[in-house]
């Protein structure tokens, strides 16, 4: 048995008959036909939480960011394509299909890869692939920037578990489909979800409510900062003991960040923070930005363009890293040395906002040969194995 849906367009969808995943919403379907290799559904649980939804995905599919049409940026950017309807009511939408990746929930732990992952994933260990890291989160905050653009969303519910990773430094933001939609007048369709533990202090301090009145785009930036430290560190950028606060949120609320002014208020701080002493200089100092002058005022937060030029400026600059000490409960990375060259070739990316003229190697050990080649405002990461000598 399979389920057939109509789009707005009036072509005909054919979906397997069972869900491939559920969620709180709704379930996601695979496709049948031609081009169902990289298409899924999605289908609300209720007819009432169909309704909620058609506008803002009615607005999402006419107004797509820019240069969803890439294949690079389709694939970073889950956007809903098109409205669907069963028997000719609203019901959901497709979108792009993504495959091979982890959460980045999971990337994020400081076990990872293990032996869970395999040997491929090795190439981003904690301990011993910073450069790797920084290239996941270069890719991040390009996809950011390239929604804030669009000067209408704030993604609000900017988490791990609605982050994708895959094996050659991409990402792709899921979920999208919860994010706010206003301007500088009014707010078109609100969130309708976010997480404390990646809200800022102002919403903490009950200053601003996201699901009922306009969010600026300083709340992703908070979040960005936050998934950025995990990234490269390891461990979230509040978390450490207090005498009197129980949750990581009461740290956030009192800009308790563990290198901040207040640090001495903290004790018990995880040993994972150490590896923030290895991050390029100009990259803690948007770090300092946010936690810290951000504090207080939203605006000194480093924004998703500040953290892309920063984060592509060390990954040219050979010294940008220093070499973590290694601890014996981590896996071995197979990154041993990292060598960064120039080439002429020149890339024009999306509308005047970028030229890119580098391409940057990392030759990792024996058995594998890393490439980092920028294509289009993303770096890649490919593996290619080589004759062991």
């Amino acid at each position: 048995m399979t389920r057939r849906f109509v789009t707005h367009k009036g072509n005909k969808i054919t979906a397997e008959s069972n869900p491939w995943k559920q969620g709180g919403e709704g379930a996601i379907y695979r496709l049948a036909g031609n081009g169902a290799a990289h298409r899924v559904a999605k289908i609300w649980h209720t007819r009432e939480k169909a309704d909620r939804a058609f506008g803002k995905i009615q607005w999402m599919v006419d107004n797509p960011p820019p240069a969803l049409t890439d294949k690079v940026v389709s694939s970073t950017i889950i956007w809903p394509r098109d409205l669907l309807f069963e028997k000719k009511r609203f019901v959901g939408f497709t979108m792009p299909t993504v495959n091979d990746s982890v959460k980045l929930f999971s990337f994020v732990q400081p076990s990872f890869p293990g032996t869970k992952w395999g040997r491929e994933w090795q190439k981003f260990d904690l301990y011993g692939a910073l450069k790797n890291r920084l290239v996941v989160c270069y890719n991040l905050a390009q996809a950011l920037r390239l929604l804030h653009m669009t000067e209408r969303i704030v993604v609000l519910d900017m988490k791990p578990e609605n982050i994708l990773v895959h094996l050659n430094g991409h990402i792709s933001l899921i979920d999208l489909d919860s994010a706010q939609v206003a301007d500088d007048r009014r707010v078109f369709f609100p969130g309708t979800a976010f997480t404390p533990e990646y809200a800022p202090p102002e919403f903490h301090n009950n200053r601003i409510n996201p699901l009922t009145c306009k969010v600026p785009i300083q709340h992703d930036l908070f979040s960005l900062a936050v998934i950025l430290y995990q990234i490269l560190v390891g461990v979230h950028p509040f978390q450490a003991s207090h005498s009197v606060n129980t949750t990581l949120t009461e740290n956030i609320a009192q800009g308790l960040f563990v290198f901040g002014p207040r640090c001495k208020e903290l004790h018990r701080i995880p040993e994972l923070h150490d590896n923030f002493t290895t991050i390029p200089e100009p990259v803690k100092e948007l770090f300092v930005n946010t936690f810290m002058k951000g504090y207080k005022v939203p605006a000194h937060r480093a924004t998703a363009a500040e953290w892309a030029d920063t984060l592509l400026s060390a990954l040219k600059d050979e010294k940008s890293a220093i070499p973590r000490k290694k601890k014996p409960q981590v896996a071995k990375s197979n990154v041993k040395k990292v060598k960064v060259t120039q080439s002429s070739n020149i890339v024009n990316v999306i509308g005047n906002n970028m030229i890119v003229n580098s391409e940057i190697s990392i030759n990792n050990g024996i058995g594998t040969n890393n490439t980092i080649v920028q294509i289009r405002n993303y770096y890649t990461v490919n593996t290619v194995s080589t004759s062991k000598k």
